[in-house]
């Protein structure tokens, strides 16, 4: 047997794909051979809780104390894995991570940006802070050009862009194409773009405006936070900020027209509603965004597009979303839409939404905007503790807006050298270091890791020396059961060469977002076709595909998933291979953008 992988971290995850081979022997003169695939894994459902601290010109001897979840005591054997890593530079992770940010799947015509908008920030980074790094300078516009033309299948011939694109949706998006329009503009400066394509979505996104100067919802928005909450108020300064970025493109020259810009701006500040905090923030960032460039001279943006009234406006929204922080906890302050009881001592896994790092991040950047990055600090080091273990956040959008506020506020504040020594030990151990990390101005874009073979119940991080750091933790570890299900019900069985998922959405929204069903293969099994049950028009499928990390896991899309009646998918599967003892495997359901409504099952084959 041979065994084709080395990132052992990802056994819980994915497991390990070992090939087998069977070959007559020599002396019978025959040559054929036959090679099989199978996945080996750890039993049970995978877990992944990671934390991370902004270490920030530290006092001497200045130390953090990790806490191991409880339930790590109930893991199944053999799943236990835990890595440290640490980095000497805010962005150091996700420049490690270029094309896996986001452990989700990127299917659609909104997912498959995150290959391409995430560089653009990173690239900024660099540029702004005067570091020099060809090959990673080389790699991100690389990802760029393949999530440019990759992004092309998603584009309809009027100019608009769709989820599933032009032969899957019948009409474009307008808070797609706003997004695409933001991206490509931005993204000119590194790699060439049309500008005649760029154009064309300006033209239909100018064409759909309403007498009012708002624009109105068109084609599909897969999340309801981000349209502010539920209703379309955040959609208008989203696409004020595009049209803002295309004119101010350089590379470009895409004609805007002003007249209906400052009507659009003007409709934007009479629909303000601080009952909706999403959209306040959002339309608080277009604004602050609009004087910035007309501050900067920028000469594509008339001075007259904003009046002093509307300065007025902005400071009071600013005034008004400082009151509605959250900031219980320590170094920390976030932004949520909803009342949550917030620990008073943070854990490994106290996760924060993906609504919350977008508010969050959003508020960043506005800050930065406004040259009061200053203010901004204990908002950035909550939004570094936030971010999973590639670098990235929950989703597309969050991880989007993220990174382009922590390479702001980067690009901003004064670098400290970096001269750091990191020590990591045993709580109840001291004496037994676990890991050593130094670092200094020759390797602090280097992100070093330690695996742990043994996990200790508590970890001691002591910091000594000057300047900014990335440390962060990644537990994966299976349970044998799945965890209590929340805003799904789902079933999983056997019926002949079917596997039969059924569920059923029972969470407190309307309808949800666009949802993702992962269905995990039994060891020695495999489906069938899968892509045939895009034909199926019972299931509105919208895409099959297969795992990121597992690629004998089924991926199905969906647009969204009814409260009722309950809705069930036959998957066909056949055994390749004769498993003895073979471990029940996993599926998943979740809603993309809200992933706390998700619910898995272990399911079994004969």
């Amino acid at each position: 047997p041979t065994r084709r992988s080395s990132d052992l971290g990802n056994v819980a995850a994915a497991g390990i794909p070992i090939y087998f081979s069977a070959q007559a022997n020599a002396a019978s003169g025959l040559a054929d051979a036959v090679e099989r695939r199978l996945v080996v894994r750890p039993s049970g459902v995978p877990q992944e809780t990671s934390s991370s601290v902004l270490l920030r010109d530290p006092p001497q001897g200045s130390k953090q104390t990790f806490v191991l979840p409880a339930e790590l005591d109930r893991a199944t054997e053999g799943s236990k894995f835990t890595r440290l890593s640490i980095v000497g530079d805010i962005l150091g992770s996700a420049m490690a991570n270029l094309d896996r940010l986001v452990r989700l799947p990127t299917g659609c015509g909104e997912q498959n940006m995150v290959g391409l908008v995430p560089n653009i920030y990173l690239l900024q980074y660099l540029e702004g802070t005067n570091q020099k790094e060809e090959e990673l300078e080389e790699k991100a516009k690389e990802y760029m050009r393949i999530g440019y033309r990759r992004q092309a299948k998603y584009n309809h011939p009027n100019g608009a862009y769709s989820i599933w694109g032009d032969k899957g949706d019948k009409d474009g998006s307008s808070w797609l194409t706003a997004f695409v329009v933001k991206s490509f503009s931005e993204a000119a400066k590194y790699i060439s773009v049309d500008a005649g394509v760029v154009q064309r979505s300006v033209d239909w996104l100018m064409g759909g405006q309403m007498e009012n100067g708002c624009f109105p919802k068109r084609g599909y928005t897969h999340s309801s936070y981000l349209k502010g909450g539920g209703s379309d108020s955040t959609l208008t300064p989203f696409i004020v900020t595009s049209l803002l970025e295309a004119a101010s493109s350089p590379a470009l020259k895409i004609r805007v027209d002003y007249k209906k810009l400052g009507e659009a701006v003007q409709c934007m500040m009479k629909a303000v509603n601080t009952s909706d905090l999403y959209s306040t923030i959002v339309t608080a960032n277009t604004m602050s965004l609009m004087a910035s460039k007309i501050k900067g001279e920028s000469p594509a943006i008339p001075k007259n597009i904003m009046e002093p009234k509307s300065m007025e406006l902005l400071d009071t929204l600013m005034t008004f979303l400082d009151t509605e922080a959250n900031s219980t906890t320590t170094d920390s302050k976030f932004w949520s839409s909803k009342t949550k009881e917030v620990p008073r001592a943070w854990r490994w896994w106290h996760r924060a939404s993906s609504e919350e790092v977008e508010m969050t991040a959003y508020m960043i950047q506005s800050l930065v905007l406004r040259e009061q990055e200053g203010e901004a600090l204990e908002s950035v080091k909550w939004l570094g503790r936030q971010r999973n273990s590639r670098g990235g956040f929950v989703s597309t959008q969050d991880t989007v807006v993220a990174l382009q506020a922590l390479s702001m506020y980067s690009q901003r504040v004064t670098r400290i050298p970096l001269d750091m020594s990191v020590s990591i030990s045993e709580k109840s151990n001291k004496a037994d270091k676990v890991g050593v990390f130094n670092m200094n101005s020759t390797n602090g874009l280097l992100l070093q890791n330690q695996d742990l073979a043994l996990l200790p119940a508590e970890l001691e991080v002591e910091t000594k020396g000057s300047g900014c750091a990335m440390f962060q933790t990644v537990l994966r570890y299976n349970l044998p059961e799945a965890t209590e299900n929340k805003g799904f019900e789902l079933e999983a069985s056997q019926e002949g060469e079917d596997l039969v998922v059924c569920a059923t959405y029972t969470g407190s929204s309307e309808k949800t977002g666009m949802v993702v069903m992962e269905v995990e293969m039994v060891s020695g099994w495999e489906a069938v076709y899968p892509e045939s049950l895009l034909n199926d028009v019972s299931y509105e499928i919208q895409r099959v595909e297969k795992g990121k990390e597992d690629e004998d896991t089924v991926v199905l899309y969906f647009d969204s998933w009814p409260k009722s009646p309950e809705r069930c998918i036959n998957i066909q599967l056949k055994q390749v291979t004769k498993i003895t003892e073979a471990k029940p495997a996993v599926v998943t359901i979740y809603d993309y953008y809200n992933t706390s409504d998700k619910a898995s099952e272990l399911y079994s084959l004969k």
